[in-house]
């Protein structure tokens, strides 16, 4: 992985959701701006206080060999674990938007499984189209796996989490 930023958590809440972005120039004056939407409601573990997390790459994704010269970021909207929320409500309204439907595409993959196997599991995986909130949900998933954790058991591991926080009524 090339360079990246990160982002800390400063406060003394632990944070359930977070929207940052991030404006990094290279050494030729070309920019390169990432927007993170990172939503911990269907993973383990929400950000602790001064836990650091991967935010953006930053610099020129086609030349590596272009140093990075400036970075400058800012975090847009936070929520908290206890649904308290800080910034702009506009910046995170999208992302905790899609919760109902990142859980109802959770428990359809599990009932997929379940009910026709590994086969169609699969093929729901492919099915999101690209950047819709299924779509995160099934890259993140292949993503992560590996030899040690199965594509299914992160789904039903994401579906718990994601179900609990709902039933505390963050969403």
């Amino acid at each position: 992985m090339g360079p990246y930023a990160a982002a800390r958590n400063i406060s003394g809440k632990t944070i359930l959701a977070m929207v940052a972005v991030v404006r990094a120039t290279d050494e030729h004056g070309r920019v390169f701006p990432c927007s993170s939407h990172m939503d911990y409601a269907f993973k383990i573990g929400a950000m602790t206080p001064q836990e650091e997390r991967f935010a953006c790459m930053m610099g020129n994704p086609h030349d590596k060999s272009a140093k990075t010269a400036n970075v400058e970021a800012a975090v847009l909207f936070v929520q908290f674990e206890d649904g308290s929320t800080w910034g702009d409500d506009q910046a995170g309204k999208g992302m905790l938007a899609e919760r109902p439907q990142k859980l109802a595409y959770l428990k359809r993959l599990v009932e997929t499984y379940y009910e026709s196997g590994d086969a169609a599991f699969a093929a729901l995986l492919d099915e999101p189209e690209p950047m819709s909130p299924e779509f995160m949900v099934a890259s993140c998933l292949k993503g992560e796996a590996d030899e040690k954790t199965s594509t299914i058991d992160l789904a039903k591991k994401r579906l718990a989490a994601g179900r609990q926080w709902h039933a505390s009524g963050i969403f």
